[in-house]
């Protein structure tokens, strides 16, 4: 045995070194020393170097205290690193449960990851992330906190991006499920859609090695949604917890319950292999819209309390005059319950210094419309604003009107006496009469009455609208919403949503999907490559090319971050992807079916160069712009331009092969429904050519006209000033679309002439090199400067590549005081002067300078600029031909 010890000493050397000696015995057991770090509201334990050409898989630990789940994560740790039994050693990753319990129900969700032992056991890394006991004795808020930091793991750019396998750890010994632990399993399955069912397992733990017969029984009557096996069982894996444990006896059982979790361990990480992983962009809007749920019942609740509250002080008074209806006016006196509201003191707590529990309050409305509240710093930070208003309170109101504080409203009563004077003053009585004022006070009662029904109904139909992607929703919070609104439907005689309510499907929802949406349906928005909302995004694309070692298919993004600071990073997935970032951007449109659009929601894809089925074709005075606006009324949408011809196809293959021939660029912002009457207005200026689109009637008249295949025989003369566009986000963009000329003059047909003057100062541009004409630079001898990019680089991993095989058009400023970056549609070519076409800029610091760095040389006014010598590659009919000839009779303006 001492010599087991002493190879196995030898053999985890270095893990050895960077351990804590627990227990000398046997097996003899350390407690590692990970790395650990800690961003936002999340803490992060490494053990290794990470290998970015390695594989990786993450696995979602939940379960209660005392099941084994810290052990667990303690042996899928040995399991990667190979040890065997025979090696008489044991680490421990995690504390020990008894040693950590207290401490465990209040923990933070901790990421584990362990790199460096590839094909030790795996062939892959592994990322487990633990979180912390749900169902603790601090009840809902706790839950809110935990699917908070989950919510940051999943959205942070250093976070989690997909899941392998959920497993929800439980005891072999369980013959049924506990509230607690059903409690648990709820509230994690209640963060995820539909999909994520066939990723969810049971890990069963203090396993003998034989069926789970008590634990499966248990999972079947509860109803719990698992990945199943082929014979429609839950798929489990088996695991002992006692790897540990001294084995100066009983050596042989021991080894046996080793080999027990072993076995499961082999399973467990076969299927995470094998199992198509699970992303995680639409789990953050499942985050959003369960904080969104949870408001909105509470605050309707409350409401309706109050309501209650005033309908028994009006009964009151009703009583009170009867009585007195047959004596002296002037003597009445009642006593009631008067209702009023009070602010009163939240207990709250404070975590790491940056987020504090408090109430976002109505200050109009005089409601609580978010509680508890606890990663927002202000209510416009809070996920229950929308668009700037709130979408909880009675009148919508402002983020402005609302305030977060560490105090909320409280419905009260206190006996008052009142007059006979002082009711008919509150109730309104016209006249004199005590019948009078009785008449009111039914008028009033009635009135609360039907008010009360409609708050019912509101809350109804926000269950309702979760329903179509129900997973699994029989958290102890829910119940607490829908068993008030089972009791109030009961009390109001409606037995139809009653019986729903009870019947088990609606308890099966998951508060996933956005609350002020009638489908399944992701809202219209930019979205990023894990499919996650985002204000707005950059992409420049590679060309393809064998010598450069460039696909064709791989962008730098630049995106704001969740600080909205501005960043730029490679891709991770190729850019058509049908499960990337333009997919995902467009995927409403892309799944659009005419035969049953859906309601209120409208696309215009537009191009110069759309694809070939198209008929009939565009002319010379249709605009050489290309672009996407996608909309749902009365909520938000997206403009989406690029450089990239045919794109979007319509079918099956949204980005055609020959897009990936050319450098290209991409720009899509998230817009409120209100700024597309001025982005309709701009493609009206520029008369671009819509090639597909659904416009309903009722949406902004601007949409409504050009039609496919439409030619303007005149040109509208606008001025060429910017039109500042404010993003959901709160960010200002500007549009500008160029005026005509048929004669050649630069200072009125070149885009790029019109831009500098715009922004004040000189710019530097990139458009395709070999179109025909391509202008020189523009040098006048006073004024602003044009100079042509002739070579980019926009990451030192690619080679250097030049204009002629970039199709991508845009420009940034070169005065470091006015940092304005546009992304146009047109090219520097004479060609182009006739022919209208525009550009979306945006004037911010980080922005400008990533793009001022993209630049390698420049076709400059000095003439010391490296003159682009490489020849045009062969005719390609995709890239900018010549239009189809049209009768314009455009002018210069």
């Amino acid at each position: 045995m001492a010599s087991s010890i002493s190879n196995a000493s030898s053999k985890y050397k270095d893990i050895i070194s960077k351990s804590t000696l627990i227990s000398s015995g046997s097996p003899a057991v350390y407690q590692l020393r990970p790395k650990e770090v800690k961003f936002g509201s999340l803490t992060r334990k490494t053990v290794g170097e990470k290998n970015l050409d390695e594989k990786n898989r993450t696995i979602l630990l939940v379960g209660e205290t005392g099941t084994g789940k810290s052990t667990l994560i303690n042996a899928l740790f040995n399991y990667t690193m190979g040890v065997k039994f025979e090696d008489n050693i044991w680490f421990e990753i995690v504390e020990d449960e008894k040693r950590g319990q207290i401490e465990s129900q209040t923990s933070d969700v901790i990421t584990y990851e362990i790199f460096g032992y590839e094909d030790k056991t795996l062939p892959y890394s592994l990322t487990i992330i633990d979180t912390p006991g749900y169902g603790s004795t601090e009840g809902i808020e706790n839950d809110v906190i935990v699917s908070q930091r989950l919510f940051d793991l999943f959205s942070s750019d250093d976070g989690v991006h997909e899941i392998n396998a959920v497993g929800l750890v439980l005891k072999a010994s369980e013959n049924r499920l506990s509230d607690r632990l059903r409690y648990i399993f709820d509230s994690v399955t209640s963060l995820f859609g539909k999909d994520i069912e066939k990723n969810i397992v049971a890990l069963i733990t203090h396993s003998d090695g034989r069926r789970p017969k008590n634990a499966l029984k248990a999972l079947e009557a509860a109803n719990i949604k698992f990945a199943k096996d082929e014979k429609k069982q839950p798929v489990h894996f088996l695991f002992d917890n006692c790897q540990s444990e001294n084995r100066i006896e009983e050596l042989k059982e021991l080894k046996d319950s080793y080999d027990v979790t072993l076995r499961g361990l082999g399973r467990l990480t076969d299927f995470m292999e094998r199992t198509a992983p699970q992303e995680l962009g639409m789990t953050i809007e499942v985050l959003n819209a369960r904080i969104q749920l949870t408001a909105c019942i509470h605050n309707l609740q409350e409401r309706i309390e109050l309501n209650e509250l005033k309908q028994k002080e009006i009964q009151q008074t009703e009583e009170a005059l009867k009585e007195h209806q047959q004596g002296s006016e002037e003597t009445i006196t009642i006593e009631v319950d008067e209702v009023y509201k009070e602010k009163e003191n939240i207990d709250c707590g404070m975590w790491w210094l940056i987020f504090y529990q408090g109430a976002i309050c109505c200050e109009v409305c005089k409601e609580n419309c978010h509680y508890p509240c606890t990663l927002a710093w202000n209510p416009g930070q809070c996920k229950v604003m929308k668009k700037g208003s709130c979408t909880v309170c009675t009148k919508k109101c402002p983020a402005s009107a609302h305030v977060k504080d560490k105090m909320r409203y409280v419905n009260k009563t206190r006996k008052v006496k009142k007059t006979l004077e002082e009711l008919k003053q509150k109730y309104e009585a016209k006249h004199q009469k005590i019948e009078d004022l009785l008449l009111s006070l039914k008028t009033e009662k009635e009135k609360l009455d039907r008010e009360k029904n409609v708050l019912l109904d509101e809350s109804y139909q926000y269950v309702v609208k979760l329903e179509k992607i129900a997973l699994n929703v029989n958290s102890l919070s829910t119940h607490v919403h829908l068993d008030f609104l089972i009791e109030k439907m009961k009390e109001r005689g409606d037995t139809e949503k009653v019986k729903k309510l009870e019947e088990g499907v609606m308890w099966r929802l998951v508060l996933v999907v956005s609350l002020l949406c009638c489908s399944s349906e992701a809202s219209v928005s930019c979205k990023d490559e894990n499919g996650a909302e985002v204000d707005w995004y950059i992409l420049y694309k590679t060309p393809k090319s064998r010598k450069n070692q460039l696909t064709g298919l791989d962008y730098v993004y630049i995106y704001p971050d969740n600080n909205n600071k501005v960043k730029s990073r490679l891709n991770t997935k190729p850019i058509n992807d049908p499960n990337g970032i333009l997919a995902y951007t467009l995927r409403q449109h892309l799944d659009y079916n005419k035969a049953s659009p859906t309601p209120n929601f409208g696309f215009i894809s537009y191009s110069d160069q759309p694809p070939k089925d198209v008929k009939p074709r565009p002319g010379h005075s249709h605009g050489h712009s290309k672009g996407v606006v996608m909309m749902e009324k009365n909520n938000k949408g997206l403009w989406l331009l690029h450089s990239t011809p045919r794109f979007p196809q319509i079918g099956q293959n949204f980005y055609p092969e020959s897009g990936t021939k050319k450098g290209q660029t991409f720009i899509c912002v998230t817009f409120n429904y209100d700024q597309f009457k001025a982005i309709g207005t701009h493609l009206q200026y520029i008369n671009a050519f819509p090639y597909h689109q659904h416009i309903p009637p009722d949406f902004h008249g601007e949409f409504q006209q050009p039609k496919p295949g439409h030619k303007r025989t005149r040109r509208i003369n606008i001025s060429n000033d910017f039109k500042t566009l404010t993003s959901d986000g709160g960010k200002d963009f500007n549009s500008i679309a160029k005026l005509l000329s048929k004669t050649g003059d630069p200072e009125v047909g070149d885009l790029y002439v019109t831009i500098s003057k715009a922004v004040g100062s000189d710019v530097r541009v990139q458009t395709w090199g070999c179109q025909k004409g391509r202008d020189s630079p523009f040098c006048p001898t006073s004024g602003k400067k044009v100079h042509n990019i002739q070579s980019v680089q926009p990451d030192s991993k690619w080679k250097e590549w030049g204009a002629k095989v970039d199709h991508s058009k845009w420009c940034v400023a070169m005065d470091q005081n006015k940092p304005w970056t546009c992304i146009a549609d047109v090219n520097r070519s004479k060609s182009q002067y006739g022919r209208p076409g525009g550009a979306l800029c945006v004037k911010d610091e980080e922005i400008a300078k990533i793009f001022r760095t993209f630049v390698k040389s420049v076709d400059n006014c000095s003439g010391r600029g490296k003159r682009d010598t490489e020849i045009c590659p062969d005719p390609d009919e995709d890239l900018d031909p010549e239009p189809e000839p049209d009768s314009d009779s455009d002018s210069d303006s």
